[in-house]
């Protein structure tokens, strides 16, 4: 489905204008009902716990990232997502510019998913604000599951366990719109709210952080607030999340694929000189490790170090190996006997670095400039290995930049 550029311009400018009339008359936001249309059940609630921090009367928030789906090729998997997943029937999300689109399909179980490359720490006491431009299925029908927010999931995602830790939006098996937030896979309603009808845009805003780690939920309108937390007990175990659109078939397949259409989607910081990615950051100092080896094993690159992150700026090897071909993985894990050898979760695929002529120069591999997050960090209390196996006369390089925070 094509949308005009105009969405993209419409959303950030209908944003900053709320914002602005919000800082005024703020206090009145809790008496506004949602803007005409099928949310119009969406009635604005009282702020359980008062606006601690006050979300909506904070610094005009800084842009950290903005998806208009303006490239030819839509999704920019180089920069800002993951390459898009899809199993068991579900429906992979459509490159196309101005958009995209993912869908249950008609299998059970089936799923589809988009992420975003770098996770969104929260800029505490300030807010992170984030925001979408969604068409969801109209009528919305049973054993379909949608979901858009931050949010991670598990390694095969269903409809009863869609996310691991995740705030957001979602459109459940029961046909319902739920602002709902997720804990190490435990889901929590904050609030039953209206599903449109109209198969028209509409706009959907989270609010995460101040200084409780509190979430708002807005529809239509930033100044329509429909739900919140009033604390952050009730919040995600792991605060530091990617952006996630979410598309699964129930237990029983649908009827017909539930598709959600994702015209644009930005998020925002009121905390000035936020920076998402360490990588990019001048003022993170970056470390680095070295490693020769010569056998087929896991070597750590980074041993665990408490409730830290690992983020992968960049790695380069230099290989040699004749008759058999070297091959290198990146992982992450913990250790019970040897390195990364519990928990282990790819980070690369499996590359082959090619054979080598006797005297020839090694083969070079180098994934990343230092300057960015070529992989997404790993989650908090893990570390970094190379698991590699050789062939003959084997030699490899390897040197990985990262940084552990």
């Amino acid at each position: 489905m094509k949308r005009p550029l105009i969405l993209l311009t419409g959303l950030v400018i209908s944003f900053l204008v709320v914002w602005s009339a919000y800082r005024i008359e703020r206090g009145r936001a809790r008496g506004v009902s949602a803007q005409s249309g099928s949310n119009s059940g969406n009635v604005a609630r009282p702020i359980a716990g008062g606006l601690v921090g006050d979300p909506l009367n904070s610094t005009i928030p800084t842009q950290l990232f903005l998806e208009g789906f303006d490239a030819p090729t839509g999704i920019d998997t180089a920069n800002k997502w993951l390459t898009p997943v899809a199993a068991g029937g579900g429906v992979v999300a459509v490159a196309e510019q101005t958009d995209t689109r993912l869908a249950t399909g008609t299998t059970a179980n089936g799923y589809s998913y988009i992420e975003s490359r770098s996770p969104f720490p929260l800029p505490i006491p300030g807010w992170l604000q984030v925001g979408f431009g969604n068409n969801l299925p109209s009528p919305p029908l049973v054993n379909q599951y949608l979901f858009w927010g931050l949010g991670t999931t598990p390694a095969t995602p269903t409809a009863s366990t869609p996310l691991t830790d995740a705030v957001g939006f979602e459109l459940y098996t029961d046909g319902g719109l739920y602002a709902v937030v997720y804990a190490a896979g435990a889901r929590t309603v904050v609030r039953n709210l209206t599903a449109p009808t109209d198969g028209g845009l509409h706009y959907y805003y989270i609010m995460f952080g101040g200084n409780m780690d509190q979430v708002y939920f807005a529809i239509d309108s930033v100044q329509n607030i429909v739900a919140n937390t009033a604390n952050g007990a009730t919040g995600p175990a792991n605060n530091i999340l990617p952006l996630k659109v979410e598309a699964i078939a129930g237990t029983v397949g649908p009827a017909s694929s539930g598709q959600i259409t994702v015209n644009m989607v930005y998020v925002g910081s009121t905390a000035p000189n936020v920076t998402v990615d360490p990588c990019q950051s001048a003022t993170v100092a970056k470390q680095s490790a070295q490693v020769n080896i010569t056998t087929a094993t896991t070597t750590s690159l980074v041993p665990v170090s408490g409730t830290k992150a690992v983020y992968s700026c960049g790695l380069k090897i230099d290989s040699l190996a004749t008759i058999a071909a070297n091959t290198i993985k990146l992982v992450y894990g913990t250790q019970t006997t040897n390195p990364c050898d519990t928990g282990q979760v790819a980070l690369t695929p499996v590359y082959n670095l090619g054979l080598q002529a006797a005297g020839a120069l090694p083969a070079d591999l180098t994934i990343g400039n230092g300057g960015v997050s070529f992989v997404k960090p790993t989650p908090a209390g893990q570390g970094v290995c190379l698991v590699t196996t050789v062939g003959t006369g084997p030699s490899i390089n390897a040197l990985y930049t990262y940084v552990q925070k």
